[in-house]
Order: C-alpha cells, then sequence, then structure tokens
C-alpha cells in the first residue's frame, strides 16, 4: 500500500536509510522534518521516496528500498506514485555506479543533464507528461 508517511514511519525510514545510504543517510530528525513537510511517500514499510516540490521542478531526493525487497518493482511503484502527480518536470541524482537505477530512472524517461565528476553522480531529468 503507498501512501503518504507518518511520524509512526520516523524509525523504520531512519533505519533503512542507514541500510540503503550508509556513507551518507541521513538522520532521524531530519526524516522527521521532511515527513513533517509531507514529502515522503511509503510502501509496506519496505520502501520509501522523499520528494520536494518546488515553483518550478520537482526534486526526487531519495528512493529507498529495504535490500531485501529490491528487484520487486516497489522503486518503480513509488516512481510512478510521484510521476503520476507531477504536474512539474522531475529531477534526480544518481550515483554512476548504480546502473540498476539509472537503467530503472532511463526507462521511465529521464535523460542525464550534467555529470557531477566530483561526486561520481549524474543529474537526470523528465519532462512533464
Amino acid at each position: 500500500m503507498i501512501r503518504l508517511a507518518t511520524q509512526d514511519d520516523v524509525d523504520f525510514i531512519a533505519e533503512l536509510e542507514l541500510s540503503v545510504f550508509p556513507d551518507h543517510g541521513v538522520n532521524e530528525y531530519a526524516v522527521k522534518q521532511v515527513i513533517e513537510a509531507g514529502m515522503v511517500t511509503v510502501f509496506s514499510q519496505v520502501g520509501y521516496i522523499i520528494t520536494h516540490w518546488g515553483s518550478e521542478i520537482a526534486d526526487i531526493l531519495r528512493v529507498g528500498v529495504h535490500p531485501d525487497h529490491r528487484g520487486r518493482g516497489i522503486g518503480h511503484l513509488l516512481l510512478d506514485e510521484v510521476l503520476s502527480k507531477a504536474w512539474l518536470p522531475v529531477m534526480l541524482t544518481v550515483q554512476q555506479s548504480n546502473v540498476r537505477a539509472i537503467r530503472l530512472y532511463s526507462g521511465l524517461g529521464f535523460h542525464p543533464i550534467a555529470f557531477m565528476p566530483q561526486d561520481t553522480a549524474i543529474i537526470m531529468r523528465k519532462e512533464r507528461s
């Protein structure tokens, strides 16, 4: 079930953050802040997506899926949920080494627009549908 996150999800998301992004995961305080701002969508305690809706672009800040549940389409489901609501172009950043994620994003219509060599990352963008 896809739904907006609540404060009851803080521990789950903070723990998954450390699992998915061990070198640069956000802390519990930051998770509480983005949940309060209505920026987090969760799927059945196995995945989440954090999105910031600006005035000219929507920015997907994080997509996290529990390692035991990867490859089952959960990330795709979460992205579809966000993209179905997007009235703006959508942008995200992905590590160049994350071939699986790049393939997923490309399949959803995202295209590389910039490379960040210092972070070995790619900025991708999808125009609104």
